[in-house]
């Protein structure tokens, strides 16, 4: 069939246009599948070259996120722990962790830790939805201020490079039924709202990286970010996260029980774990509390899951913190072995 003689040769270059745009759908959708299905950072060699900088602790968890199911022996005990900056602050390291586990059990344990600063509830079920089943013991840690979050922050794309922001969790979809509960809480999540997040952030993030490997070659991860005693004024902060509280507790349990949901149905064990606080200064929070701990008990009793309480497990001064909650080296050493204590009887019941 002679093509110009059916349609002229004036359609020439349309043709060719329309063939551009074909390419370039197909191009850009395939980079977004790659990009949100997980590569590259299934390909652990790659971390020292992609951090974009010693404190990119997102980048990290990317692939702390799709290492955890990767094949390991049976007889591997593993723990993943999810939370914010308190939790990440909380550890000296993940292998620390594992060693002290294991000397209780008498196991192989491989505890590895997802967290990073201004995580909030709509990150960690992302999270665990990317997670999946990686047949071991779910660690989420809990407060009373991780349900201050507003509702509008939980999937919002963090375009902007920064503590506040650093892209946040681009690379991780959002799955149809957290879309749908996110709805139903009067969050506006777009079908394509996880496409948008990581073309809006992941340019940026790899250009960021791909600049620095360049520059400075492969680096080490530096996960503690909090270095001096941060002298707050601690009773106007508390009164303006408890106003939050009041107005987003309820966006905020909805989407942690999503979370626990998603890991309970893809076969794991899930534990609460109460970080610890400064008891000179827990009584700020006394105006929530009834209600918090009522959320907290309704939870576990609704999931069967095991609820960790440090506070209890050792006296906790003002020495052993940066601020109200978050850990300092002192602290972190004094959590090594609470920590270890409340999850070996844990993961001993198999």
């Amino acid at each position: 069939m002679n093509y110009e003689r059916l349609v002229g040769t004036g359609w020439r270059p349309y043709r060719v246009f329309a063939w551009f745009l074909v390419w370039l759908t197909l191009g850009f959708a395939g980079l977004t599948f790659a990009g949100l299905g997980g590569w590259p950072w299934r390909v652990a060699s790659l971390q020292p070259y992609l951090l974009r900088d010693a404190g990119d602790n997102w980048l990290h968890n990317a692939f702390a996120i799709y290492g955890s199911n990767d094949g390991d022996s049976q007889n591997l005990t593993k723990i993943v722990y999810v939370g914010g900056s308190v939790c990440l602050e909380s550890l000296p390291s993940d292998q620390r962790i594992s060693e002290a586990i294991a000397a209780r059990i008498q196991q192989p344990v491989r505890f590895t830790s997802i967290c990073s600063p201004y995580q909030n509830f709509g990150d960690e079920a992302r999270i665990v939805d990317a997670l999946g089943g990686f047949s071991g013991l779910l660690i989420l840690g809990t407060e009373p201020v991780f349900f201050s979050k507003s509702a509008q922050r939980q999937f919002e794309a963090r375009a902007r490079s920064g503590e506040a922001g650093n892209h946040g969790y681009f690379y991780l979809p959002i799955s149809t039924d957290l879309r749908s509960l996110a709805r139903d809480e009067g969050v506006s999540v777009g079908f394509l709202a996880d496409a948008r997040a990581f073309w809006n952030t992941g340019p940026e993030a790899i250009g960021n990286a791909t600049r620095r490997a360049l520059r400075d070659g492969p680096i080490e991860l530096k996960r503690h970010r909090i270095d001096a005693y941060r002298d707050l004024d601690y009773p106007t902060i508390v009164a303006r996260m408890i106003r939050n509280y009041r107005e987003s507790a309820n966006v905020n349990e909805a989407l942690r029980r999503h979370a626990i949901r998603s890991a309970v149905a893809n076969g794991n064990r899930v534990a609460l774990l109460e970080i610890p606080n400064d008891e000179a200064l827990l009584g700020l929070f006394d105006p929530l509390r009834k209600d918090y701990d009522e959320r907290i008990e309704r939870m576990v009793n609704d999931f069967a899951l095991h609820y960790l309480v440090a506070q209890t497990r050792a006296r906790w001064t003002r020495r052993d913190f940066f601020d109200t909650h978050h850990l300092s080296p002192a602290g972190r050493e004094k959590f090594v072995p609470v920590l270890a204590d409340l999850v070996a009887p844990v993961v001993s019941q198999r």
